[in-house]
């Protein structure tokens, strides 16, 4: 199943670095929306696979597999500055954050569009930190 998880992961995930923008998710990839539509297509899979101990492994591998995504969008952004936060920590964080909201998105019944959780993800990563008081 690990072979088969990870192949059909790298398809859905294979033009996430794309440049264009989805009409129906403004802001966004379409690539992000079409990788969550694969997710819930198969989404007894995930469900088994981010919400059970037995699949730590699968699990894993799919948190690396966003992780690189995200890392090689990072890589391709001139607005990181590495002296605040290094590249690998914050791909870190936010490939966590990823797999925390998918695994919520998963666990509603009935599952939301693909867009919702597109939309999710989008209004996380771009949404500026609270201010401290």
């Amino acid at each position: 199943m690990t072979a088969a998880l990870k192949s059909a992961v790298d398809r859905a995930s294979a033009g996430i670095h794309t440049t264009r923008r989805d009409p129906l998710v403004p802001g966004t990839a379409p690539e992000m929306r079409l990788y969550l539509e694969h997710i819930a297509a198969n989404a007894t899979v995930y469900r088994q696979v981010l919400q059970s101990n037995r699949s730590s492994i699968v699990a894993a591998a799919l948190r690396e597999r966003i992780e690189e995504l995200i890392t090689s969008g990072l890589d391709a952004s001139t607005a990181l500055d590495e002296d605040d936060l290094p590249r690998d920590v914050l791909a870190a964080a936010l490939s966590g954050m990823t797999i925390g909201i998918i695994t919520a998105w998963l666990r509603r019944d009935p599952l939301p569009d693909a867009a919702v959780a597109a939309r999710w993800l989008w209004r996380s990563l771009t949404r500026p930190a609270a201010p401290q008081t």
